[in-house]
């Protein structure tokens, strides 16, 4: 998390440097817009680059300079910087949240500042409705209908936090609970235990090894980036965390843990529709456990899949709860066993340094092994996505031969791929002669995103050696709903050409959505590849975002083709070019 911060920190300070428009600004502008990009390529998180105790670089990063590094180690130190705090008074603060707009950047927020007055996101949307934006040079109503979308996906997202970005923090939230010599268990339950695309609040239950709980409460107020106590009583604490979250300890006894586990977990329909039926079996489900309606006696509550188990059902897991068909009876008795991160035999959608990632192929392939992966696809940009870099026919002989002498230097697989941009057209950006070259073939849109996308994903299926499609709605949770398509249309075209549907793990993609893949496997009996889509070798590990997530989607090892072996793989990958 902190490279995402500190990198949205060097965004802000050139987005409000190029809200003032000032000349001299423009070399800060490029070293602070640099200093973003870097941070987010990092193959590591930027405090192992530095010694906290002594706070100075360890090892230099390309690219920083001194006055990047001094803000870097105040924002690690302080969570602040002092001069960005400063900037800020120099522009109206509702000019930072519009930034925060999609399809809006600096320049657009300075002309409708200086030529309307607009100070707020609020300001901006009664403009838009009130048709006095339209009327603005450079600008009309097709522009003036986006930004409003924008707007309106925003509202809707501003105060959630999408469950790829917060991950990482939960996990760290339970990490440091459980450091505590009286911590028993330590969970974070509600909509992120489900896995949902974003959540409000964070639920954490705790039990713990004594009835005196004051010491744990304490420990609790000093977690890392907790902002404020809200409210303290002697089972429940109520704070604010520095992301704005507001997060719930509830302290449970060991007795009733699986029991409040069950019930804080959710959803709400899935809750009523289990109360329901324990109702009609003489039972009574409640925070503190399953108890018998006639008796009042407690026959469950310390182990959550008792409260199941009991009004006979099978478990079902967190991410299943979604109040939809896992309670019901033919549903629950064959209930697939969900994809486990074991299961993965290794990483198809990754980038190198050849285009633009962190990281070199030889260093992508040992942190593959290292997670004990059997292969890797290395599978960088075509020229058209000029912005990463994308590789010309010179550059695809030097990655070919490079490869050829990894795999018989580290003695593991490393297939040879691209991810090929699926023009506008719905051409591809290499040719039929260049794609048979590869062992791996991802073909993604990455422009006119705005656009309906589906006669260029039909396309792209009906290539002979295309694949994958990688992440095939665009979405960015938050910032963009994705893509206009039919779905259907394509889900169709993947079952007739054997096209496989990448399901992407990057933590604001996560791409298909949950319920599409569930809909795909459902209906059309789609098979699907898991991938980090990692631009550095730490990004190999979002593989377990990912499968955490996806089991929303109801996948099964045997749905996902980066289960299967090398050997396996090979003959699904040829199986289109066969036909």
């Amino acid at each position: 998390m902190i490279n995402q911060e500190l990198a949205k920190i060097f965004d802000t300070f050139a987005d409000i440097l190029e809200i003032q428009d000032n000349a001299k600004n423009k070399f800060k502008i490029r070293a602070y817009r640099q200093a973003s990009l870097t941070i987010q390529n990092l193959p590591k998180e930027i405090t192992d680059y530095i010694d906290l105790e002594n706070e100075k670089f360890k090892e230099d990063i390309p690219g920083f300079g001194e006055a990047i590094r001094h803000k870097s180690l105040e924002y690690i130190k302080t969570k602040k910087v002092t001069e960005l705090e400063a900037l800020k008074l120099t522009i109206p603060a509702g000019l930072l949240e519009m930034l925060e707009i999609k399809n809006l950047g600096p320049k657009k927020v300075k002309k409708f500042y200086q030529e309307l007055n607009i100070g707020s996101v609020k300001a901006l949307k009664k403009a838009i409705q009130d048709g006095e934006v339209q009327k603005l040079e450079g600008l009309g109503e097709k522009s003036a209908a986006k930004i409003l979308d924008s707007i309106i996906n925003h509202e809707q997202y501003s105060s959630r936090i999408p469950i790829g970005l917060i991950y990482p923090t939960l996990k760290e939230i339970e990490s440091y609970m459980l450091k505590h010599p009286k911590v028993l268990k330590a969970v974070i339950a509600g909509s992120a235990r489900r896995f949902q695309d974003t959540i409000g609040d964070i639920d954490l239950l705790v039990t713990s090894k004594t009835e005196d709980r004051s010491q744990i409460i304490e420990h609790f107020k000093l977690l890392p980036f907790m902002q404020q106590i809200e409210a303290e009583g002697e089972t429940k604490v109520t704070a604010r965390l520095n992301n704005g979250l507001q997060i719930d300890l509830r302290l449970v006894q060991k007795n009733e843990f699986g029991a409040a586990m069950q019930y804080f977990t959710g959803n709400k329909s899935h809750n009523v529709k289990l109360r329901t039926i324990a109702k009609n079996k003489g039972y009574k489900i409640n925070e503190y456990g399953i108890f018998e309606i006639d008796t009042n006696k407690k026959v469950g509550g310390e182990f959550e899949n008792a409260i199941y188990e009991v009004v006979g059902l099978n478990y079902v897991e967190p991410q299943l709860r979604q109040g939809n068909i896992e309670l019901d009876s033919d549903t629950n008795q064959n209930l697939p066993t969900l994809i486990n991160i074991t299961d993965i035999k290794g990483d198809l959608h990754t980038h190198s340094t050849y285009s633009d990632g962190a990281n070199s192929i030889e260093e992508m392939a040992l942190k593959a092994k290292q997670l004990g992966y059997e292969y890797i696809g290395i599978t960088d940009h075509s020229p058209n996505l000029r912005v990463a870099n994308g590789l010309n026919k010179e550059q695809l002989l030097q990655k070919k031969h490079e490869i050829e002498k990894l795999k018989n230097k580290l003695n593991f697989n490393i297939l040879y791929g691209t991810e090929v941009d699926i023009l506008n057209n719905g051409e591809l950006d290499y040719d039929n002669q260049i794609l048979s070259e590869f062992d791996i073939v991802i073909a993604s849109i990455h422009s006119n995103l705005e656009k309906d996308t589906t006669n260029r994903i039909l396309a792209a299926m009906q290539n002979p050696y295309v694949h994958i499609i990688g992440h095939p709605t665009t979405r960015i949770i938050g910032k963009r709903e994705g893509s206009p398509l039919n779905i259907n249309e394509i889900f169709k075209m993947a079952e007739q050409t054997q096209t496989i549907l990448e399901c992407n793990a990057q933590p604001t993609r996560l791409d298909l959505p949950s319920n599409l893949v569930l809909e795909a496997k459902q209906k059309y009996q789609l098979k699907f590849t898991l991938n980090t889509d990692a631009h550095n070798s730490k990004g190999l590990e979002l593989m377990e975002l990912g499968v955490n997530y996806f089991k929303r989607g109801w996948l099964s090892k045997e749905d996902i083709i980066n289960t299967y072996n090398s050997a396996e793989l090979t003959k699904i990958l040829k199986r289109k070019t066969n036909k």
